[in-house]
């Protein structure tokens, strides 16, 4: 199991440029795409332009985004394979 966000849900709007993601309009900070992994090997991505999540998916992002390997990269995951959602209970600012 990995733990990722659910930044869009069915309907909504994904923007992959070079730039990052933007979701409904909206930049996701940090979000650049890498070409290549921690081992240099190249990495493929989602196709840049605009995507409308479909019904049924829905669109992950890693909370590390400098080295996480999520949606940007392989795309929509059908909603069926979430096991359990996460919320924190505890939180503290720096």
């Amino acid at each position: 199991m990995v733990l990722k966000r659910i930044a869009a849900l069915p309907g909504d709007r994904i923007d992959l440029s070079k730039a990052g993601v933007r979701v409904n309009g909206t930049l996701v900070p940090g979000s650049m795409l890498r070409t290549t992994d921690s081992k240099g090997r190249r990495l493929s991505h989602m196709s840049y332009g605009s995507h409308t999540i479909p019904s049924g998916e829905i669109f992950l992002l890693g909370e590390n985004l400098s080295v996480s390997w999520d949606s940007r990269y392989y795309g929509p995951v059908p909603a069926r394979s979430l096991r359990f959602p996460v919320r924190p209970f505890l939180t503290w600012g720096r």
